[in-house]
């Protein structure tokens, strides 16, 4: 788990538990785990369904300046968008306006990297592939289109007949994030499912496809059976970054094609998903391919 101090962490959990046990549906609960920004319980309700409470560690951390700045509403707004009538997100059940909390479905009995190599059958990638479909569709097809952007095997959960995707805390508008910017991540071997042009930090370019690098990613690693991504990220440099970024895409190639063309995919299909790994994001895609 992250390091967060310890006083944050009790306050967080002090505070949840007056939540969930104020509420006259739940049966028990537990602290699940924490990220560096949130705290997660796993509750149980009388008629035996599970639940997510997400409390937000901001309001803990001690205060900076006289007032505090307004929490991030960007997983709330993601729930609102995807909507409450879909299957591939958890419904969203209650919230507090100010962002504090939120209370959802738990959904999945595990994320998506412990699915078994052998498991990772036509018929499962394609479900997994729909998911993503689904989640373009809601985000990016529309007038002010919106970004996943962390995606990652760990975001997905999988319950043995469909896919979720459950973490939206880095979901917000293309022109939000275009008017954006962050420090390099390039050369920290981490964040290994992201474009290069996220990486830079420089969002003022960021196109919808970057989410496509992200999914494909993730895909060709489920595909080709490898246990992580197969983008290093190991160069701090830029020009020696895109240098090893076009590299490893070109070592990729054609152990990818054989993977898929062994799978029954088609070859517009491969040519999809071999394009969406370009790390040059002008020459992938600009349109999701659904699978046949």
């Amino acid at each position: 788990m992250p390091d967060v101090d310890p006083p944050i962490l009790d306050a967080a959990r002090e505070f949840g538990a007056t939540i969930l046990g104020s509420r006259k549906d739940i049966s028990g609960f537990e602290v699940f785990g924490n990220t560096s920004k949130h705290m997660i319980f796993k509750a149980t309700t009388q008629d035996g369904r599970l639940l997510c409470l997400k409390v937000n560690l901001r309001p803990f951390e001690p205060q900076k300046g006289t007032k505090a700045a307004a929490l991030d509403r960007s997983e709330l707004n993601a729930f609102k968008i995807a909507g409450n009538n879909v299957d591939w997100v958890p419904r969203l059940l209650d919230s507090c306006q100010d962002a504090r909390w939120l209370l959802r479905e738990w959904v999945g009995e595990y994320t998506s990297n412990q699915i078994k190599k052998a498991d990772w059958t036509k018929q499962r990638l394609d479900s997994f592939w729909v998911l993503f479909a689904d989640a373009f569709e809601a985000f990016h097809d529309r007038s002010d289109p919106f970004l996943i952007r962390d995606i990652k095997p760990t975001n997905v959960s999988y319950d043995t007949e469909r896919f979720f995707m459950f973490d939206f805390n880095t979901v917000k508008s293309l022109e939000q994030i275009r008017k954006s910017s962050v420090g390099s991540r390039l050369g920290n071997r981490s964040n290994r499912y992201a474009p290069p042009e996220i990486l830079r930090g420089d969002f003022s370019n960021l196109a919808l496809n970057a989410d496509y690098f992200g999914f494909a990613a993730v895909f060709q690693r489920y595909v080709t059976g490898l246990s992580e991504s197969v983008w290093s990220n190991k160069m701090r440099n830029e020009v020696e970054a895109m240098a090893t970024y076009q590299a490893e895409y070109e070592a990729l190639k054609a152990p990818t094609e054989v993977a898929l063309s062994d799978l029954g995919y088609s070859n517009s299909e491969i040519e999809f998903l071999i394009a969406c790994l370009n790390p040059l994001s002008e020459q992938r895609p600009n349109k999701f391919l659904r699978p046949v």
